[in-house]
């Protein structure tokens, strides 16, 4: 069973045997989470953690519009504000940035110069941090000066030094700055967390809710497996059963609640070896298809099933079973667990991109305090068997859109 077929046999359970405590168990349900259906293969942004990533999953842009339009009731304006806010909030595009320059606003409506800045900073102000902004520098100030305002180092790198940040110079802007290259590396990664696109998330395509049975996780700098059991209840046996199995002296009531802790002590046990198949059959998964996880769905490599099996020593139908119908969550999205072996890759993966896969799992195992050059690629391709040269390196390296080890090197 996934997880929704799990939640609905329990709670068909709670109300068939009485031994069960319902309240008990339902107060453990943790709320479950939607998630993305399908298998899109598009990177979320960096923002979005490793919580309930998903929880504006199925909103459009309108909700979006609706959304600030709620923020507005909030506060009183005159008439001709409202209207012009309402107007400047339709021109928020899917991404969150504003479209229109707030000069053509303030002729178009006939403001005093000045005024269509102020009304943006209204809309600048408010959910989610970083809407209304006109480029990706004033959306990132934003946030940090909302978020982090006492981080004076990481909002003079904004301001000054975007672009080098972006080509990963933090040498160069640790000099410029007088700065330690550890407090520049620090107010980096700060800004490197904050999202370019802040209203992205709740633009998305269709989707439809899917409760991932895995979840895949970076935690303590490596990938952890995690069975994500929330919107399923925990076996609790009631107590008043219990004593009253106990104190009784009927004998067909002793046998009806005996028959009955056996039914939930073995869905109880079904359970427990549910979750440790499917997280040893996750962590095979891991250990395959690392490259895919660290890279994306372009660095998905050849598997099957009965790799799997041989490696964890079941049989190739119990790991069959166990994956039928579940979904995995990571940072690239949600996928069907089927999804990550040979006969469900996507038609774009040919057999050439063992090629892909290789070079994909070096970078990912790499010092990234050191990174790889092309040439030393190049040298590692070798040793396994591949002549290619540098420039065939950087073209693979391309086509992967993994960037140069200069822009790679973590400092």
């Amino acid at each position: 069973m996934n997880n929704t077929e799990l939640s609905e046999y329990l709670s068909a359970l709670m109300e068939e045997n009485p031994v069960l405590d319902m309240d008990a168990m339902l107060e453990s349900i943790h709320p479950g989470h939607l998630s993305w259906s399908g298998v899109s293969g598009r990177r979320r942004n960096d923002n979005d953690g490793e919580g309930n990533i998903l929880d504006t999953v199925g909103q459009s842009d309108d909700n979006v519009r609706r959304s600030l339009r709620l923020q507005l009731k909030d506060r009183l304006y005159s008439a001709q504000d409202l209207r012009v806010l309402e107007y400047m909030i339709e021109c928020i595009d899917d991404d969150g940035y504003m479209t229109e320059s707030a000069e053509y606003i303030e002729e178009r409506f006939g403001l005093m110069p000045g005024h269509g800045t102020e009304l943006l900073n209204v809309i600048q102000g408010m959910s989610p941090c970083g809407v209304g902004a006109r480029n990706v520098r004033e959306c990132i100030l934003l946030q940090l000066r909302q978020k982090y305002p006492e981080e004076k180092l990481a909002l003079t790198i904004a301001e000054s030094f975007l672009e080098e940040l972006a080509g990963n110079r933090l040498s160069y802007i640790a000099k410029k700055l007088r700065k330690s290259i550890e407090e520049t590396a620090r107010a980096a990664q700060l800004i490197k967390c904050l999202s370019p696109r802040p209203c992205a998330p709740q633009c998305s395509d269709t989707v439809c809710a899917v409760v991932p049975d895995v979840t895949v996780t970076w935690k303590d700098g490596r990938y952890q497996v995690f069975i994500d059991s929330r919107g399923c209840p925990r076996i609790c046996i009631s107590s008043d059963y219990r004593q009253l199995a106990e104190s009784t002296e009927d004998k067909i009531t002793k046998k009806y609640i005996s028959e009955k802790y056996r039914q939930a002590s073995w869905v109880a046990s079904c359970i427990t070896q549910r979750e440790t198949t499917l997280k040893r059959i996750s962590e095979q998964i891991l250990c395959f298809q690392r490259a895919f996880f660290h890279i994306g769905p372009q660095a998905l490599c050849a598997l099957t099933q009965k790799q799997i099996a041989e490696a964890i020593n079941l049989h190739e139908s119990t790991v069959s079973r166990a994956l039928r119908n579940k979904y995995l969550l990571c940072k690239w999205g949600t996928f069907p667990m089927e999804y990550f072996f040979s006969e469900n890759m996507p038609a774009n993966v040919s057999s050439g991109s063992g090629i892909h896969a290789i070079l994909a799992d070096l970078i990912a195992k790499e010092d990234k305090r050191n990174p790889l050059t092309d040439q030393e690629l190049a040298e590692c391709m070798r040793r396994k068997g591949a002549d290619i040269s540098r420039r065939t390196i950087a073209k693979y390296r391309s086509d992967l859109n993994i960037p140069s080890s200069a822009k790679r090197k973590v400092f």
